[in-house]
């Protein structure tokens, strides 16, 4: 899963990210290191940029990286919902993103047997064609739904999963 830093914050999702404070200087970027411990996001730049590049390259105040004091039980609950409900997301996320990539991966190596099985004589070229099309068969979706997942925002994503569940 590809989230970018902006959003892993949001999502309090713990990783390592491209540091946006980098995308302007020349020497190569390296990670920052997000972690979160009771609620609070914590960054480690190994670049050497400062919490408040970070910040400043992404446009967010340094609020974002604290948990709400929220009083009401109401609204805690109801943020607390919204928490898990993305917890939940990126958990399925990451689970859809194996199964397609297992799928994907299947179908080649099926298809690289099937070549060799017609190479060696075993089945016929037409029987090759007609094992081929059941195996090209949704193979385009599912490349685009390993690319939107891997690499996608998490609004695309939403989409594939909307489809998926639709």
């Amino acid at each position: 899963m590809s989230l970018t830093l902006q959003e892993a914050i949001i999502q309090r999702h713990p990783g390592y990210y491209k540091c946006p404070a980098h995308e302007s200087k020349s020497e190569r970027s390296r990670p920052v290191r997000l972690n979160v411990k009771d609620g609070t996001v914590l960054l480690k730049d190994f670049g050497g940029c400062s919490t408040r590049d970070i910040l400043t390259a992404l446009g967010m105040a340094w609020s974002i990286l604290f948990p709400p004091r929220i009083n009401d039980p109401v609204e805690r609950h109801r943020v607390q919902g919204q928490r898990e409900a993305m917890e939940g997301f990126s958990l399925w996320r990451e689970r859809t993103l194996r199964r397609v990539a297992k799928a994907l991966r299947d179908r080649d190596a099926a298809r690289i047997q099937l070549s060799q099985y017609m190479q060696d004589g075993t089945i016929s070229e037409q029987t090759f064609w007609d094992y081929l099309g059941l195996l090209v068969d949704g193979y385009a979706g599912l490349q685009l739904d390993f690319d939107v997942l891997l690499r996608g925002s998490g609004a695309a994503a939403l989409e594939v999963y909307r489809r998926q569940r639709g």
